[in-house]
């Protein structure tokens, strides 16, 4: 697992050098923490469907405990769309429609060979540890700053290794299901992959100026979902 944990590290050092130019320039604005929110409300919603896909993919038969781990993380990954729709909640922030970075990560996923699911699996384990590693004491930073400030971060604190480590245990069971060549090498393709786009991801969070030449409000049947609102006393 040598290259999957190579490409996990620059995506992790990559994701650090972001909130720390973001940290150095005053901090993380309200408005980037609500981008965050929103976009991984839209990435993680129905993510359990994307799971049971992977799991139940005839490439899967070799490696049950692959396919056991799968259902299980699919359940618990299911609630946490959930969790950002919360923390919106408690900034008294409106959701607005699907970023065009996630509807575009959506569209690549859905067309990709459900026969070849370890591409897949692949930019899940840079999602799941990319706030890990290099990038640990600047997450668990914004973290405590917007803490203090009142608001919600469940999200971020479940997806910052702080207590549940989901993103080791998906590493540690393709470790140890001893991966046909074919097999491995999808799974690090689309670890770079997936780094690729999530980074693209929290720039826009973070620096929109500078990925948004136009402000751009994608039309309902462009979405993945229709835009909703967050409720709020």
């Amino acid at each position: 697992m040598h290259e999957l944990r190579t490409v996990t590290k620059v995506a992790q050092t990559e994701f650090a050098a972001l909130i720390s130019r973001a940290i150095e320039s005053g901090g993380v604005s309200m408005d980037a923490y609500a981008r965050f929110l929103r976009m991984e409300h839209y990435l993680t919603r129905d993510v359990q469907q994307r799971f049971y896909q992977c799991a139940g993919a005839s490439a899967m038969k070799p490696y049950p405990a692959i396919r056991e781990f799968l259902v299980s993380f699919a359940n618990e990954e299911a609630p946490h769309h959930q969790d950002a729709i919360d923390d919106l909640a408690s900034m008294g922030s409106v959701l607005g429609s699907e970023p065009l970075d996630v509807a575009l990560y959506h569209s690549f996923w859905r067309q990709w060979p459900p026969t070849r699911p370890f591409f897949r699996l692949g930019s899940t384990c840079v999602v799941e540890n990319i706030s890990g590693g290099d990038s640990s004491e600047k997450v668990l930073q914004v973290i405590s700053s917007f803490r203090s400030k009142g608001l919600g971060v469940k999200f971020a604190t479940d997806h910052a290794h702080v207590e549940l480590k989901h993103g080791d245990g998906i590493v540690e069971v393709l470790e140890r299901a001893a991966l046909s060549e074919s097999d491995y090498n999808d799974l690090v393709a689309g670890a770079r992959i997936g780094a690729v786009m999530y980074l693209r991801m929290i720039k826009w969070c973070l620096q929109p100026d500078e990925l948004d030449i136009f402000s751009v409000d994608l039309p309902s049947y462009a979405c993945s979902y229709p835009a909703e609102s967050v409720e709020h006393d």
